[in-house]
């Protein structure tokens, strides 16, 4: 804390009000909620120290004039704010970011800044040194206006805490206190006309929801991606150490103290994410990320970060972190807007753009009241012939994992594009396509629909030998039915010329020896089938009689189909 000038106690209490009265311009909120529901009890695992605190307690002590010292008065918020950090972290992240918004401001109250830089003039951006954060950076990381004045320093110190290169830390992010940076330091320095003023050269690492990704990758459960964006930052910027593991280590170990303690943030990093082609790739060789000056005081890649491995403790050597859905994809299921989640997006197939830079707006990502644009053109790729060896090309593109089908990612992202034409579609052609009500863009496809089918609804319900015993007795079913209409097609055409028993009787002679005989109809022309049938059917009725007369007693005929007995 920075020396105080005057009374002490009416400083403190200055601190104290200012906040608890603070609101946010834009939503109205006072951050202090959060503070004041803390019970006054500390009982957090893992947490250094014990003792009951909160912030009307503080508040108390101060307006009491209990705190005899800055340094006792600066104690008892930090640990407010670090016990507060410990609650809410994961699980309530409004909360969580309300706790970083009050300790950014408590470091800008404190520094040596604070007479000349008035308080509300860094609320905007969290009152963070740096003007944009992850997503949004207004391009390539550039060197602090003072940097001239630049005197290398060992390590810095901020609220009893020092931080040297290859800490990583939380850093304060000027868009968003819920997401704070991640980042690991690379140098520290101080200025020479103001050796107050510290600062610390960060690389950034982003958060799945800074990315933009498709929609059916996941992540592991709090991983980030290393990026080759720099930064500097004020050390009132950093809010605590965190660990991060790349995940080679991750699934091993735990980093041992002091690199890490129980309790704090810890991340996973297994790629890099080039903003530029959109592109995740992943890190074959995780010690080059680090530091030039922790490589070289490390005697091998173990020394750096130890770590406690998981077959001491456990009975499985490795533990590997769980897979989670895209933010936005949780996000929308909750009913969330996707600039409520972060400044990345779903890539929904999109390729890379050619001529984006860092931090450059694009209009199928942010979507606001803008007309059709670069993608109202097509992009014809000319292959290079020289320049880069197949040996070259056939290793950067196994090291690259591309993750859309677009035709410039199959060419092999923007940065081997060098040679692709611009062509502008014609008029003609753009009015026969659709456009994004949203942003009016046109609505431009590479290729077809890729719709996976549901491998549920193509499932066999019976196996092969049913299914072709259903098939034959189909078949024969079939066959039936064709012989029975045949055969009753037959029986009605003799029906129309069915003659009764009684008429066919009286057509029978019977002759004086008790013989029997068939007096046919004249010939009247041909006879048709139902006739010769009928004749047929009588000729053998008259041959069964005739057989019948020898073995009965005889008989006589009648017209009235009675016989009598002879005696």
């Amino acid at each position: 804390m920075a020396p105080v000038k005057g009374d002490p106690h009416t400083k403190y209490v200055e601190i104290i009000l200012l906040l608890k009265n603070y609101r946010e311009a834009t939503s109205g909120d006072r951050p202090a909620d959060s503070l004041e529901r803390l019970a006054e009890s500390t009982n957090i695992p893992h947490l250094y120290h014990k003792d009951p605190i909160s912030f009307i307690l503080i508040e108390d002590r101060a307006l009491g004039g209990h705190y005899t010292t800055a340094q006792a008065f600066d104690q008892d918020l930090y640990r407010l704010f670090e016990k507060g950090r410990r609650v809410y972290y994961k699980v309530d992240e409004d909360n969580y970011g309300r706790v970083l918004l009050l300790q950014r401001m408590y470091h800008h109250l404190t520094s040596s800044i604070a007479s000349r830089v008035p308080a509300m003039t860094r609320a905007a951006y969290n009152f963070s040194s740096t003007d944009s954060g992850p997503g949004r950076k207004k391009g390539k990381s550039k060197a602090h206006p003072f940097i001239q004045d630049e005197d290398p320093i060992e390590r810095v110190t901020h609220k009893g805490q020092t931080y040297q290169c290859g800490d990583y830390v939380h850093l304060m992010n000027p868009d968003d206190a819920r997401k704070p940076i991640v980042g690991q330091i690379f140098r520290t320095y101080s200025l020479k006309r103001d050796p107050n003023r510290q600062y610390v050269h960060v690389r950034w690492y982003l958060r799945p929801e800074q990315t933009i990704h498709p929609r059916d990758r996941r992540f592991y459960e709090s991983e980030v991606f290393a990026t080759d964006f720099f930064s500097e930052h004020s050390a009132e910027d950093i809010i605590e150490k965190i660990g991060l593991q790349f995940h080679e280590r991750y699934v091993r170990g735990r980093p041992l103290r002091p690199s890490w303690y129980p309790g704090w943030p810890l991340y996973v990093c297994e790629s890099w994410y080039n903003e530029q082609e959109r592109s995740f790739s992943k890190i074959e060789d995780w010690v080059k990320c680090i530091p030039q000056k922790v490589q070289e005081a490390a005697k091998d890649r173990n020394s750096i970060m130890p770590i406690l491995p998981y077959d001491s403790i456990l009975l499985d050597s490795t533990v590997h972190p769980e897979n989670v859905l895209s933010p936005f994809v949780i996000g929308a299921g909750k009913g969330l807007s996707r600039t409520g989640i972060g400044p990345g997006a779903l890539s929904n197939g999109l390729p890379p753009l050619l001529t984006t830079g860092l931090g450059k707006e694009d209009p199928e990502v942010d979507h606001g009241n803008k007309t059709a644009g670069p993608t109202e053109v097509i992009v014809r790729y000319i292959p290079r012939t020289r320049g880069v060896s197949s040996k070259q090309a056939t290793h950067h593109h196994h090291k690259r994992k591309i993750d859309d089908r677009s035709v410039i990612a199959a060419g092999g992202g923007a940065a081997y594009l060098k040679d692709a034409k611009i062509v502008a579609l014609p008029k003609e052609t753009v009015e026969k396509f659709d456009r994004d009500p949203k942003t009016g863009n046109l609505l431009w496809f590479s290729g077809a629909p890729i719709v996976a089918p549901d491998p549920s609804a193509y499932r066999p319900r019976y196996s092969l030998e049913y299914l072709a015993f259903l098939a034959r007795k189909r078949k024969q079913n079939e066959q039936n039915e064709i012989t029975t209409d045949d055969h009753l097609s037959k029986r009605a055409k003799a029906s129309e010329d069915y003659m009764p028993t009684s008429q066919l009787l009286n057509k029978l002679i019977v002759s004086s020896d008790g013989s029997f005989s068939y007096d046919p109809p004249p010939d009247e022309g041909p006879s048709s089938e139902a006739t010769l049938s009928l004749e047929r059917s009588t000729e053998s009725l008259v041959r069964s009689l005739q057989g019948k007369q020898q073995r009965c007693l005889p008989f006589c005929w009648t017209s009235e189909l009675s016989y009598a007995r002879r005696f």
